[in-house]
């Protein structure tokens, strides 16, 4: 069984790949282009899957993607910013990681100091 949810895993893996990152089709033509398009989206499925394990399991690839797209800010004015998208992937981030970010006005300075804490934490997981 340990087997097949191996083989499920890959096959998903591939998947993610190709419906997510557009692993395909390639529009480029040196080999070393294409190469390095396909270990670019290898890389952030390794990072996906490396925060989808941290998060608990709690939501797929897919989830975790659409809601790092969507989680942005917009300038206000006087160093201010609007963030305008909270879901439940953000608040998983919140309670994994140690950030708030629950405000919807920060300014850049409360921006900064949650960065450089952050920046001197060292986070493991076991894969």
């Amino acid at each position: 069984r340990d087997i097949y949810k191996g083989l499920w895993e890959i096959e998903e893996s591939f998947k993610i790949i190709k419906s997510e990152f557009k692993a395909r089709p390639v529009y480029v033509k040196k080999d070393e282009h294409v190469e390095a398009h396909f270990l670019i989206c290898f890389v952030a499925l390794v990072i996906m899957r490396v925060l989808e394990q941290m998060l608990g399991e709690k939501h797929t690839v897919k989830q975790i993607r659409y809601s790092l797209i969507s989680y942005s800010c917009s300038y206000l004015e006087q160093n201010y910013y609007l963030f305008d998208y909270r879901d439940d992937v953000i608040k998983s981030f919140e309670s994994t990681f140690d950030f708030d970010l629950s405000k919807k006005i920060m300014s850049q300075s409360e921006i900064k100091k949650i960065l450089q804490y952050k920046n001197k934490r060292k986070y493991t997981t076991t894969l």
